[in-house]
């Protein structure tokens, strides 16, 4: 039996950030790549929460959806195509989310829904 390496997921917050499909990698050492953090998550990077996290650490929305990623295991798949996103995307490893931030961020989905998602 071969077990895979890598799995690569696209990630919504509005599922829990993939919660189960994480746990499951994490038990049998599969690294969890989350696709697409941003690019289909935009109503978590607009929630005034996150806005005032990032404000909190000095950083963008954006960079504190892939720190939260980071600190939950995930290996965040960034497409960069500019000096400046290679920058923002490289300044997630100059700050850490709190317990309280991280617990935000892990439950987003029991307290917010994604505009035009039905459960």
């Amino acid at each position: 039996e071969i077990k895979p390496m890598v799995v690569g997921i696209t990630c919504h917050a509005h599922m829990g950030w993939m919660r189960d499909i994480r746990k499951y990698c994490q038990e049998k050492g599969i690294i969890f790549q989350a696709h697409r953090l941003c690019e289909v998550n935009d109503w978590v990077i607009k929630n005034d929460e996150v806005i005032e996290i990032g404000r909190k650490y000095g950083v963008r929305p954006e960079q504190v959806v892939y720190r939260y990623a980071l600190q939950a295991g995930m290996v965040p798949v960034v497409e960069l195509r500019f000096p400046e996103e290679i920058r923002n995307a490289m300044q997630v490893y100059e700050f850490e989310l709190d317990e309280e931030d991280m617990l935000f961020m892990e439950t987003m989905d029991r307290r917010y829904r994604e505009p035009g998602v039905e459960f």
